[in-house]
């Protein structure tokens, strides 16, 4: 599988443009929500795709806000690039599932 998203890419791109980063990933991984976690703003199947169980409220609101408005709210941005334990932004968790999504093989 190649690597076209890592670690190292999304903090490259959240410099460049955390607005677009952020809100398109978090777009493709509410794709990977089932009918029913996104309808509901939860994650109830843990499969390995979609949003964590502590993101799921958050990463649901915040992709369908994207997709209605285009655009993230400065306050979403900063959930996202806030640093976790480890000192990386949020979003972050998610590259090894981005990097499947990217290669088609999520």
């Amino acid at each position: 599988m190649k690597k076209l998203v890592s670690k190292e890419f999304i903090k490259i791109k959240l410099e460049e443009d955390a607005q677009k980063l952020i809100g398109r990933a978090l777009c493709a991984i509410l794709k990977y929500q089932t009918n029913v976690e996104s309808t509901n703003n939860i994650t109830k199947d843990f499969n390995g795709v979609g949003f964590t169980k502590s993101d799921s409220r958050t990463g649901t609101l915040t992709a369908k806000y994207y997709l209605k408005h285009g655009k993230l709210e400065e306050w979403q941005l900063k959930l996202w690039k806030g640093l976790n334990k480890k000192g990386e932004p949020r979003i972050m968790k998610y590259a090894n599932q981005l990097n499947k999504i990217a290669n088609g093989t999520n």
